[in-house]
């Protein structure tokens, strides 16, 4: 039987000596670009905050606008809405108003009908008045003149009466 060669283990990597200590210069370096590091996180920040607040003013800025724009909008709406109240408003006054000139005329000419027709009634009644009292003064006037000549008779009897007895005496 065959047998595989042996392979020997793996030989583990050198472990690195230990670094030497950083000069203090690099030190110093190290410290100056952590600080500048930190100073440009916090100017970032900084900006970012101003960005922010920008943006939140062009926002409102711009929700304003939107809001004033809707508002005029809403304000032109009523307005338009207020004006066609009012001219419905106007229209039905007119409309009342028409009617109720008609219903005048009609009551004038009812009130002229009626005035007229009384008027007429008037007129007849007193065409009738008069032609009674033309007949009564007629009749009247027929009944003196009857009268007279009947005392015409009774003085013409009379004279013939006493001119005869003037002649028999």
């Amino acid at each position: 039987m065959w047998t595989p060669p042996l392979i020997p283990p793996p030989i583990p990597p050198p472990i690195p000596p230990p670094s030497p200590p950083l000069p203090d210069l690099l030190l110093e370096l190290l410290d100056l670009l952590l600080d500048l590091l930190l100073d440009l996180l916090l100017d970032l920040e900084r900006l970012l905050d101003e960005l922010l607040e920008l943006e939140e003013e062009d926002l409102l800025r711009d929700l304003d606008r939107d809001l004033d724009r809707d508002f005029l909008d809403f304000e032109l709406e009523l307005e338009l809405e207020l004006l066609d109240l009012d001219r419905d408003l106007d229209r039905d006054f007119l409309d009342f108003e028409l009617e109720l000139e008609l219903d005048l005329l009609d009551l004038d000419r009812d009130f002229l009908d009626r005035d007229l027709e009384l008027e007429l009634e008037l007129e007849l009644e007193l065409l009738d008045l008069d032609r009674d009292l033309d007949r009564d003064l007629d009749r009247d006037f027929l009944d003196l003149e009857l009268e007279l000549l009947d005392l015409d008779r009774d003085f013409l009897d009379r004279d013939l009466e006493l001119e005869l007895e003037l002649e028999l005496e």
